[in-house]
């Protein structure tokens, strides 16, 4: 598969489980050193390169990125023929402008049960994560492709 075709893939994987459309698995260690995934339904993908979605400010994936930004999403097709993990760093944004931007970003917040169950102020947290390595992996057929952040960088510029 050519670099064209498999970035086209990818960005299709990712288009078809973002913006209400799907879920993806986001995964976060804390300093404990234990893993934690959990369930994303509300997300977005402006760009290849970033990724944001929301969150409650209690919830462990708040904690776990403030002591360590490092983390990785799992997208996959329906058939769990095609599988796209994405490495970066995220982070919580804290500027209002960003945070109303990236609200925006988001199409559908049905699946933010948490936002019902607070009725003063802001109760959500804005998580963005920065991509810097995607690893696209076919299981069946015993293949995988890695795009590393300067490919993911021109790629991104070059669309």
């Amino acid at each position: 598969m050519n670099s064209r075709e498999l970035l086209r893939r990818i960005q299709t994987l990712i288009h078809n489980s973002t913006g209400g459309r799907g879920i993806g698995i986001l995964s976060t260690t804390g300093r404990d050193h234990h893993p934690h995934a959990t369930w994303m339904g509300t997300l977005a993908s402006p760009s290849l390169d970033r990724l944001i979605t929301m969150t409650s400010p209690d919830s462990r994936k708040t904690q776990n990125i403030l002591e360590n930004p490092r983390v990785e999403w799992l997208f996959t097709s329906r058939s769990m023929s095609e599988l796209v993990y994405l490495r970066g760093n995220a982070r919580i944004l804290k500027d209002p402008n960003l945070i109303k931007t990236a609200w925006n970003q988001m199409p559908d917040k049905s699946r933010a049960y948490f936002l019902s169950q607070q009725d003063v102020g802001i109760t959500f947290f804005i998580i963005e994560t920065r991509v810097d390595a995607i690893e696209y992996r076919l299981p069946r057929e015993e293949r995988h492709y890695h795009l590393g952040a300067d490919e993911i960088t021109d790629a991104v510029n070059h669309r």
